[in-house]
């Protein structure tokens, strides 16, 4: 069926089905990329007339190549002529209010002080990477440099260079946020999508509906899990754990700028526990950077970083509010060695990921396993780094009496299960789990079925599944059957006075030396 574009006495474009399938935005910002940026006969000569109307479906001029709709006939010439008629009543007409990509860009600005340009760059930003067909008409465009990129983008969205300019500076919110990424190096020519880049997380979170600013924010960062230990259970790390404790308060009380924790050491160690106990002492709010998509897909290392700073200018006005990022390892560029053995970073921008480091607006702590591939110039820029090494005894009797609590257990069981030096939070946390929910009965078969779930996690992760094993204090012991360079018995009777000494002692195996040191 052959239909025509009714224009009325004043010469304007009347209601037809092109406008009534999407007048709005996109095709708003379709319509000036092909009419106001020449690329009306490139686009309209050079694509096939059947492919074109399914490409250009999202952005409502489909029917425009549709033959069943707008006519075989139709001339290249009548066709810029009633393009350029809608053109001109899409910008007399006030531009629906929202829909559902700029209602969540409106939630995040609730959080963020987005003007209205910074609102409109966002909208198209988000719709080149979103809508097919517009990021089909954005890549016609060709390769642009950064001045190119400003000019383009001021003509979509009917906005002076100026106003673009103020918007894409680098102090401005959307570099400053991480909701835009910094463009590829001055001068170099790229599509216009590509000067647009956007995380992925963002993308994801922004294509579905919320019902309020709490419900997006989700997609960035969520809301620790309450503390299981006690400033007790850090003991043996006593002197450090106040030093944090302090700085961190005093650096959210006074709105301190880049306060920054590395905290590293082997997994299960208690480093998350250790921040959400560290929080719960002056009743911060512990926010964890999320590391999956919408879909739940994992959020790529390169990204991170953007999510990051995101998160700490969503929470900028945020009450007694601090960050976890785990896993930063992943994060920082791992280091390679050059020809000539000095080592270099990745390409990933130095002068942006310092800038987080060093101008974050929440105290954030940073967690590894390991700091060998962290270049030297980032680890510098951290203003307390602590190492958690393994446990003691001690303190494992202790987590283990917490964790174990609820079920039935020995004592003797337990001290002997706490002198084994590998046994970490982490291990001991999900076999209590796992043993609660068995419901086994009697002390003895507990004792089993939990001897069984930390073994075969210690064994899988290449450790000895047995407990350390004590000398036993009954061993029969005389210093005249071993061969020494000194006196063992005076060397014995000072110490018995001294309480204190520094011994090495040397020889083949089997010549007494272990027996020596428990003997004493």
């Amino acid at each position: 069926m052959k239909r025509s574009i009714a224009v009325d006495e004043s010469g304007l474009v009347e209601k037809s089905p092109i406008f009534q399938q999407h007048n709005g935005r996109i095709t708003l910002w379709a319509l000036r990329i092909l009419l106001r940026l020449n690329l009306r006969e490139r686009f309209l000569k050079h694509h096939n007339v059947l492919s074109m109307a399914e490409i250009m479906q999202p952005t409502g001029l489909m029917d425009y190549f549709d033959a069943d709709v707008y006519g075989e006939n139709n001339t290249l010439k009548q066709t810029v002529i009633d393009m350029d008629k809608q053109l001109v009543e899409l910008e007399k007409q006030p531009l629906p209010e929202k829909d559902v990509l700029r209602a969540n860009i409106q939630l995040l600005g609730q959080s963020l002080p987005l003007t209205e340009v910074e609102v409109d760059l966002l909208h198209v930003a988000v719709s080149f990477h979103q809508n097919s067909g517009l990021g089909f008409l954005a890549d016609m465009v060709g390769e642009l440099n950064n001045q190119q990129t400003r000019q383009i983008l001021a003509v979509i969205l009917g906005r002076s260079i100026e106003q673009i300019d103020e918007v894409l500076s680098a102090n401005a919110t959307l570099f400053s946020s991480g909701l835009l990424r910094p463009y590829t190096s001055y001068g170099s020519q790229d599509p216009l999508r590509q000067k647009l880049v956007l995380p992925d997380t963002l993308l994801s979170a922004l294509s579905k509906p919320y019902q309020d600013n709490a419900s997006i924010l989700a997609s960035f960062f969520t809301q620790s899990n309450p503390a299981r230990l006690t400033p007790d259970d850090f003991n043996h790390i006593e002197k450090d754990f106040s030093l944090i404790q302090k700085y961190i308060a005093t650096g959210v009380k006074n709105n301190l700028c880049g306060v920054n924790i590395l905290i590293y050491g082997a997994p299960g160690t208690g480093k998350t526990e250790m921040v959400r106990t560290l929080c719960e002492i002056d009743e911060l709010k512990l926010h964890e950077i999320t590391m999956q998509h919408e879909n739940g897909e994992p959020v790529q290392s390169a990204e991170r970083f953007s999510v990051l700073k995101l998160s700490q200018q969503l929470l900028a006005r945020a009450d007694a509010s601090v960050l976890l990022f785990d896993e930063v390892e992943d994060v920082f560029p791992l280091m390679e060695n050059n020809f000539f053995g000095s080592s270099r970073s990745s390409d990933m921008k130095k002068a942006w990921v310092n800038n987080v480091l060093e101008e974050n607006k929440i105290p954030t702590f940073w967690l590894c396993n390991s700091t060998h591939q962290i270049d030297p110039s980032y680890l510098r820029r951290f203003d307390f780094v602590l190492k958690l090494r393994p446990l003691t005894s001690q303190v494992r009797l202790r987590i283990l009496k917490k964790y174990l609590s609820a079920l039935p257990v020995s004592e003797q069981w337990l001290m002997s299960l706490a002198e084994h030096e590998h046994l970490v939070p982490a291990v001991v946390e999900r076999a209590a789990k796992v043993a609660s929910c068995l419901h086994t009965e009697g002390v003895e078969n507990i004792e089993q079925v939990l001897d069984k779930i930390i073994g075969n996690t210690l064994e899988v992760m290449g450790l000895a599944g047995g407990a350390r094993k004590k000398a036993s204090q009954n061993t029969q012991y005389r210093l005249d059957y071993l061969n020494a360079d000194a006196d063992l018995r005076a060397l014995c009777e000072g110490l018995g006075q001294a309480k204190s000494a520094r011994i090495c002692l040397y020889g083949a195996p089997g010549t007494g030396k272990t027996a020596f040191a428990h003997y004493l």
